[in-house]
This record gives structure tokens, C-alpha cells and sequence, in this order.
């Protein structure tokens, strides 16, 4: 009825709207498992415009937002139980350490091994590929069996972007070591350095001679819940598998129908994600995408700016993402005070600032970190004049914390 009122909706979203409309029986009754096919062949479209080589709509997996699709991911690599139903911990994925908590909450679920690879703080969280092999030498030689790589980028909670000459050496390992790629891509629109544009694991490997892409297996991740969407309620987002053989992934599409299917309302979301109406409404929605991106990019180099000032504290710069994960020196009669406390020193640190001003930070104990560094992650999203209050709270705190503490 909404549609039929002429002036309440331009007509390239009423076309849109119908589209969908006539793709499936009603909103509100179940698509296939793996999702939409017109959603689906939309989201082919987004990654062929973007990375310049083909998708196929049937290696495309609608999911509840990336989360069920890492969910499902780890739970086709980790095989956890003995004839006995004993968990083995025998399959191992490397994660990268400041980790997204994620990984490490789903890997202790199903029962896996999880192998923290440490990125650089200096410089910008770099990711090591000694590290990186010296981990997997070390579950090898402990009896794990490395099933996957995961990969965050741009990172959570670092804030980094990948240089392309990693990604391409991250693509090259994983070939040559049997080990499935987990790209997880769900920030890639939102980047604000200039000379880092994001590519995806997709490309890369695409580019790469067959004697490594055809010997290459991967899943890469998005999400309507980033970016200038930002709308994670709905619960929308889209894996793509490559390299993966057919029999696995119709072992892939009977684990995604336990779930009947993924929110239908979510997967029309990352439809209009991947391609917004492009009629009389292309320039609104443009508008309001830069408008969102730029205070973005805004808000990024206010947060290390501010950070940067504060004597004890530093701050990598945000290239991407929606946070910063500052690092905070602290002194040894707050490390004292924590311990009879039994708390993390950082974890000292947040509350005191919870509890005497008010403003939430995420202690870095709790995405790991190297051993007597201590750090925190916030974010970005604040509003600027929000985010300014927040900034000048933290400061008050970070003196009246060192000086409690001297």
C-alpha cells in the first residue's frame, strides 16, 4: 500500500521494493538456506565491480550478520571429538593476537586450539609472516593440526590496514601450507589513510599464478552491521567461499539450513549494502554516505590526537575500522594494587574510569596482548561533540589514575 502513494518514495526504491517483493512468497516466510538468490546475485555483482573477477551467486552464504558466518566457518574446520567424545583440541586456527574475542569464544566452544599470532604495535600493528610461520611450526610440533588462518583486516581492535605485499605473502603461505584463509573484510569501507586503499583477499589471490590460487582455500566475510550502514540489529552479511570443493560446500549449505535460513529482512539489507538504488536516489544516498564517512575519518584522528597527548599513553593512528587500541604505561604500585585486587592492570584502569566519570573502555587483557604491556580499546563512534566529552573525561582520569598510582 506504502508503494502505491505517489511522492512518499522515489521510484527507483519502489522498483527495488517490488523487486525483492517478487523474488520470495513474503518477507516474513523463509528463503533458501543459503539466502535470497536475488540477494545473492547482488552481492556477486558488488564483488566483481570491486575486485574485477567473477562471483558466483551459489559460493555465496547469507548469513545473520558475519558472526553466524564465522560460526559456521570454524565449525566446518575444527573437528573437536574422539570416538569417546573427548575434546581433542587437536585442530588449531591462528588467530591474530590483539584478537577480536570472537574467534576465541567460538574456538573454545568447538572445542579447537587456538594459536595467537602477535601483531607489531610498532609499526601500526603490523602482521609478521615470521610469526606467523613460527606459530604454525609450534602447533605442528605440538601435535596440532593448523587448520586456518585468520586474517582481520582493517583490524578489530587495532585499527590497521593490511599493506598489499603482506596480504599477497599471507595468500602465498596458506597455499603452500594447506591452511583455509579466513578473511575477515567487514570493515573495508571504512578506511581514512590515503595511501592504503583496501583490497580484498579475493583479488589478491585472484592475481596470484593458479600454481597458488588453484591450490588456495578461503572464506571471506562481510557485514551490513560496519561501514556507513552501521545498521547490526538487522543482522545482515554475506560469506563467499573459494577454492572450496563442491562436496564441502554442500556440506556448508546443510549446516546453514539447521538454521532454517538467515533474517530475511537482514539479507534485503545487504542487498541494498552492496547495491543502493542507483535511480533519483543515487545522489541522496551518496550525500549521506560521505557525510557519515568523512565525520568518520574525523572522529578516527581526533581520537589518536588527543590520546597522543597524554603523558604515558600512545595511540597508533586509526587507518581503518571504528577503534583505537591505545597502549598505557603503568606503574608498578597499580600493577601491585591490581594484583591484590585480582584484577588485569588494565582492567584497573577502565573501571576507575567507569566508575569516577563515566566512560566505557574495553580492557586490552581481554583481546589479548604481550606480556607487561597494558592497553585499552574505544571507539570512534561516539558523535564528535560526545566523543570530545569522552576524550576530555579520559584525560581527567589518565592524570588522576597516575597519580594515585605514583
Amino acid at each position: 500500500k506504502l508503494m502505491e502513494l505517489e511522492g512518499v518514495f522515489k521510484d527507483d526504491i519502489r522498483n527495488r521494493a517490488q523487486k525483492y517483493l517478487d523474488s520470495m512468497p513474503s518477507a516474513g516466510a523463509y528463503s533458501a538456506s543459503q539466502g535470497l538468490p536475488a540477494v545473492r546475485q547482488e552481492v556477486a555483482e558488488f564483488i566483481f565491480d570491486r575486485d574485477g573477477f567473477p562471483a558466483d551467486p551459489d559460493h555465496i552464504f547469507l548469513t545473520d550478520g558475519a558472526t553466524q558466518g564465522v560460526s559456521q566457518g570454524l565449525r566446518m574446520l575444527v573437528r573437536p571429538k574422539d570416538k569417546e567424545q573427548k575434546i581433542l583440541e587437536k585442530d588449531a586456527v591462528l588467530v591474530p593476537y590483539p584478537q577480536y574475542p570472537l574467534y576465541s569464544a567460538l574456538m573454545t566452544l568447538y572445542g579447537g586450539k587456538l594459536c595467537g599470532y602477535e601483531l607489531d604495535e610498532d609499526p601500526e600493528w603490523g602482521t609478521n609472516l615470521e610469526e606467523i610461520m613460527n606459530k604454525i611450526k609450534s602447533a605442528r610440533n605440538n601435535g596440532h593440526t593448523v587448520r586456518g588462518l585468520v586474517v582481520i583486516n582493517p583490524g578489530n581492535p587495532t585499527g590497521s590496514v593490511l599493506e598489499e605485499g603482506t596480504m599477497r605473502k599471507i595468500v602465498e603461505l596458506c597455499s603452500q601450507e594447506n591452511i583455509v584463509l579466513l578473511a575477515d573484510e567487514v570493515y573495508q569501507e571504512n578506511i581514512y589513510t590515503e595511501n592504503k586503499p583496501f583490497i580484498s583477499f579475493k583479488k589478491i589471490a585472484s592475481e596470484m599464478p593458479t600454481s597458488i590460487s588453484d591450490n588456495l582455500q578461503m572464506i571471506s566475510y562481510h557485514s551490513i552491521s560496519k561501514g556507513v550502514t552501521g545498521e547490526c540489529g538487522f543482522r545482515g552479511g554475506y560469506y563467499e567461499v573459494f577454492g572450496i570443493p563442491k562436496e564441502v560446500r554442500e556440506e556448508m549449505v546443510k549446516m546453514a539450513s539447521i538454521s532454517l535460513c538467515s533474517g530475511v529482512a537482514g539479507q534485503i539489507l545487504t542487498g541494498l549494502m552492496v547495491k543502493p538504488p542507483s535511480g533519483g536516489s543515487k545522489k541522496d544516498i551518496s550525500d549521506q554516505k560521505e557525510e557519515i564517512f568523512n565525520s568518520l575519518k574525523k572522529r578516527a584522528k581526533m581520537v589518536a590526537d588527543r590520546l597522543n597527548e597524554l603523558d604515558g599513553m600512545t595511540c597508533n593512528t586509526i587507518e581503518g575500522a571504528l577503534y583505537a587500541f591505545a597502549s598505557i604505561k603503568i606503574s608498578d604500585a597499580a600493577i601491585a594494587y591490581a594484583e591484590k585486587a585480582n584484577v588485569a592492570p588494565d582492567f584497573l584502569y577502565c573501571e576507575r574510569l567507569l566508575r569516577n566519570h563515566g566512560v566505557l573502555l574495553v580492557p586490552g587483557s581481554g583481546f589479548g596482548q604481550k606480556d607487561k604491556t597494558f592497553h585499552f580499546r574505544t571507539t570512534i563512534l561516539p558523535q564528535e561533540k560526545k566523543l570530545e566529552t569522552c576524550l576530555e573525561r579520559i584525560a581527567v582520569h589518565h592524570e588522576e589514575f597516575t597519580n594515585a598510582f605514583k
